[in-house]
């Protein structure tokens, strides 16, 4: 499968000092495993109406964690399907920062994660 990625693509930033515990997949967030944050982001990307999508993205010429982009009148997020799942939470993170959360219910870690990302933008 084949993307084309325009819009607000990631570029590599240097790691930044998170308050996650540990670097491995196992790691815990504010008493949650990673795992299960994740699944809170993506279900929050749903709730968004928002397709997510995971694929190699490090090959030819796109080398990204991850990007959104409309097509066809729909949101879509696409992450890199080998990234770590603590660097999954990051990017899902990031990208759904830069959309509108107020209209929905989140749960806190997810809405903390989220404000966090995006207080980094700004």
């Amino acid at each position: 499968m084949e993307w084309a990625l325009s819009i607000a693509v990631l570029t590599a930033k240097p790691k930044q000092q998170n308050r996650l515990t540990g670097s491995i997949d196992g790691a815990i967030i504010y008493g949650m495993k990673v795992q299960e944050v994740l699944a809170l982001l993506e279900e929050t990307a749903r709730k968004l109406s928002i397709r997510l999508h995971y694929d190699d993205l490090k090959k030819g010429v796109v080398n990204t964690p991850g990007g959104s982009f409309v097509l066809r009148g729909e949101k879509h997020i696409l992450l890199h399907k080998h990234l770590t799942l603590q660097e999954k939470v990051e990017v899902l993170a990031e990208l759904l920062s830069e959309m509108d959360t107020d209209g929905i219910h989140l749960p806190p870690l997810v809405r903390q994660k989220i404000e966090s990302a995006r207080a980094r933008h700004s």
